[in-house]
C-alpha cells in the first residue's frame, strides 16, 4: 500500500514541481533535472517493498521473540538491509526536485503550490531515514511496539503525501475553475499550521516513542508509562488541532476560489 501511495504521490510532485520551476507570474517551465530519476527511485522501492516488511515483528524483547520465533535470522537480515537501502533511492529523487528548482528560488515565498512541494520533500527525507534506520535492530528494541513507528507514519503518510497531493491541488484548482486563489494569505497561513502540526506532532511521537521503550526496557510498569505520556498526548493533540485548522482554511479557499465573484480573488 505504502508502494502505490508512494508513485501516486511522487507523479503529482514531480508534475508539480516542473510547473513550479518557474517565476511567480508564470514564465517559462522547466523539465525535471534527471529524467531518469523517477525510474531509478521507483525500481529499488519495488524490489525490495516485499522484503521490508518482514522486519516489522522483529524485537528483541524476550516475550515477543517467544512468540516471532518461527521467523528466520536470515529472513530478518535481509529485510533489514533492504530497508536501510531504501534511503538511497529517497535521496536520489529528492536530489531531483530539488536541483529542478535550482536557480528558481526568488519568487518561492509567493509560490504555495512550491511551497508546499518542498516541505513534504523535506518530511519525506527525514520520515524515510527514519524508517530506515527504525529496522535496525538496536532501535527495534526500544521502539517497536511504541509511539515511534508512528511518528514515522505520520511523516510519510501525512507530511508527504497528503502535502503533496495539497500542493498539486492547489497548482489544478485554479485552472479547473479558471480563476487565481481566492487569498493567498489564508493559503499562507495554511501551509504554517500544517507545518507546524506535522513537525511538532513528529518530534512529539518520536520522543514519547523513546522515551516509553526504555522505560518498558528497564521494567517499568506498562500503566506507568502510559501515565508518563499525558503530556505528550496533550502536545500532540495540539499539533492535530493545528493541522486540522491549516486544512480547513484550505478547504475554504478552495470554496471560495469557486464561488466567489471574481473581483474578490487573489486578496
Amino acid at each position: 500500500m505504502r508502494l502505490w501511495m508512494a508513485a501516486l504521490a511522487s507523479s503529482i510532485a514531480i508534475a508539480g514541481i516542473v510547473s513550479h520551476g518557474q517565476t511567480p507570474t508564470g514564465a517559462a517551465q522547466r523539465p525535471p533535472a534527471r529524467q531518469a530519476t523517477p525510474l531509478i527511485m521507483m525500481s529499488p522501492k519495488a524490489a525490495s517493498a516485499g522484503w521490508t516488511g518482514v522486519h516489522k515483528p522483529h524485537t528483541k524483547l524476550a516475550d515477543v521473540l517467544a512468540r516471532h520465533k518461527g521467523q528466520s535470522d536470515w529472513a530478518e537480515t535481509i529485510a533489514i538491509v533492504s530497508s536501510v537501502m531504501l534511503i538511497i533511492p529517497v535521496w536520489t529523487v529528492l536530489q531531483n526536485f530539488f536541483g529542478t528548482m535550482k536557480g528558481h528560488w526568488g519568487g518561492f515565498s509567493r509560490n504555495l503550490p512550491a511551497k508546499f512541494l518542498i516541505m513534504g520533500s523535506l518530511m519525506y527525507l527525514v520520515g524515510c531515514f527514519q524508517g530506515s534506520v527504525e529496522a535496525l535492530r538496536s532501535l527495534q528494541e526500544p521502539t517497536h511496539f511504541t509511539d515511534f513507528v508512528i511518528s514515522h507514519s505520520h511523516l510519510t503518510v501525512f507530511g508527504t503525501f497528503v502535502v503533496w497531493a495539497i500542493a498539486g491541488s492547489l497548482h489544478v484548482w485554479p485552472r479547473v475553475v479558471g480563476r487565481e486563489l481566492w487569498s493567498f494569505r489564508l493559503g499562507n497561513w495554511s501551509f504554517w499550521l500544517i507545518t507546524l502540526g506535522i513537525s511538532t506532532m513528529g518530534l512529539v511521537l518520536s520522543a514519547q516513542g523513546l522515551l516509553q521503550g526504555y522505560m518498558l526496557m528497564a521494567h517499568a510498569e506498562w500503566v506507568d508509562t502510559v501515565v508518563t505520556m499525558k503530556p505528550f498526548w496533550f502536545v500532540r493533540t495540539l499539533a492535530g488541532l493545528s493541522m486540522d485548522i491549516g486544512i480547513s482554511l484550505l478547504i475554504y479557499n478552495f470554496m471560495q476560489t469557486a464561488l466567489a465573484p471574481a473581483a474578490e480573488a487573489a486578496r
